[in-house]
């Protein structure tokens, strides 16, 4: 099993998955990705350590992969998404904005996914929350679950209380997580809210892994 080896902080500023470098501008002379996305995260610790931990396993294994900077800001989906914007504006050689978010109770996801598609962003929603994602990697679950319940199930696998990702996750069974996505909710696409239990996570995934050369649209 390989192992997870992402840092979590009280907040992150853009890192290179790849690379490690805070710049969202290409160095000089630098070799171009064939992709570049930026993904700004909801929760601060778990998504953030995901997507860094996912990229950095991928390169490890010597599969060619799109290079990802993960931001996590702990802010509401309508901060993201104009969070994502701001950084979009500052850096032409993107190739895709991705914001990553629950359903939970927020009042402006609504909002939110109308000004996303308003601005060319891309909207990552799982329902109830991120977790059934990581779920999927380690068992299928197509029922509806709360999540209160989600997150003991996850806990059975070593998953802390303090929302990192355990250093053992299993990164190396994203293509499974995908098959019972698409299993559980297999009309889900990014930008809309889909059942319960749900997550277009899915989409953004296999366009990083080159499952997919990019992503379906509601």
């Amino acid at each position: 099993m390989l192992s997870a080896r992402s840092s979590a902080g009280p907040g992150h500023e853009p890192t290179d998955a790849t690379t490690g470098n805070g710049d969202l501008r290409r160095r000089r002379g630098a070799r171009r990705e064939h992709t570049r996305i930026l993904i700004v995260t909801e929760g601060k610790n778990t998504e953030y350590q995901y997507f860094n931990g996912l990229v950095r396993t991928l390169r490890e294994t010597g599969a060619r992969v799109v290079s990802a900077k993960v931001i996590g800001i702990g802010k509401d989906p309508e901060s993201l998404v104009r969070k994502a914007l701001a950084y979009r504006d500052r850096d032409d050689d993107l190739d895709g904005c991705w914001c990553v978010v629950d359903v939970d109770a927020h009042a402006k996801l609504r909002q939110s996914i109308s000004l996303a598609a308003k601005s060319g962003v891309m909207l990552a929603i799982s329902n109830p929350c991120f977790e059934v994602w990581l779920l999927w990697h380690y068992e299928n679950h197509t029922g509806h679950i709360e999540r209160a319940n989600l997150r003991r199930m996850v806990r059975r696998y070593g998953h802390p209380d303090n929302k990192n990702l355990p250093t053992s996750f299993p990164f190396d069974r994203n293509s499974a997580a995908s098959s019972r996505a698409a299993q559980a909710a297999p009309a889900c696409v990014p930008g809309a809210c889909g059942p319960n239990p749900s997550s277009s996570v899915v989409t953004l995934v296999d366009h990083i892994t080159g499952r997919t050369s990019g992503p379906r649209k509601s």
